[in-house]
């Protein structure tokens, strides 16, 4: 098994008799999309999805310890 299937079977998101992959939510299928070795993006969809959902910036920024500099560009990155 690849490190990136490993990584995404450890969380809890593949099973490996199902194909082709599918995630269960909109979490896991921006995790699916991002390189393996992006953390700080791995990070930011498993820590502050839910608060970037709703758009509470300032409590994303506080609780990742973002500067809103980097905010901006994790969501560019998100966004190709």
């Amino acid at each position: 098994m690849s490190l990136t299937l490993r990584f995404r079977a450890e969380q809890g998101f593949l099973q490996e008799s199902v194909e082709p992959l599918a995630a269960r939510h909109l979490q896991e299928c921006l995790l699916l999309q991002i390189e393996e070795d992006d953390y700080d993006l791995q990070q930011f969809i498993q820590k502050g999805s839910f608060l970037l959902a709703e758009r509470k910036f300032p409590e994303l920024m506080k609780s990742l310890k973002l500067s809103k500099e980097r905010l901006l560009a994790l969501i560019n990155q998100l966004q190709h």
